[in-house]
């Protein structure tokens, strides 16, 4: 499990989608596609497509805490009603090993 802090108040204002286009998961491994396509419908319009922060704090080269993305935290919105445990962990596994 990985871990990371979040900040700021716009989070929540960010909703879900994409933004721009994220970088491709390796083909043959079904986890980091899933968590690509997680990544893409739910992070990416905040946090940026590449992961470089925007009005969501940076996740490249971070480390996920899951508990934080399933919750909420100072702004970002809970998503433990809008995906599994998979799809969570399939996300911070594509963060960790894609961006």
């Amino acid at each position: 499990m990985a871990l990371f802090a979040l900040g700021g108040s716009l989070l929540g204002a960010c909703g879900s989608g994409s933004a721009g286009t994220v970088p491709k998961a390796p083909a043959g491994d079904p986890e980091l596609v899933l968590g690509q396509s997680v990544f893409a419908d739910h992070c990416a319009r905040c946090h940026g497509s590449s992961g470089r922060g925007g009005a969501g704090p940076r996740l490249a080269g971070e480390e996920i805490d899951v508990d934080v993305v399933r919750s909420g935290r100072r702004g970002m919105p809970a998503f433990g009603s809008k995906l599994d445990d998979q799809q969570l962990e399939a996300a911070a596994a594509y963060v960790a090993a894609v961006l």
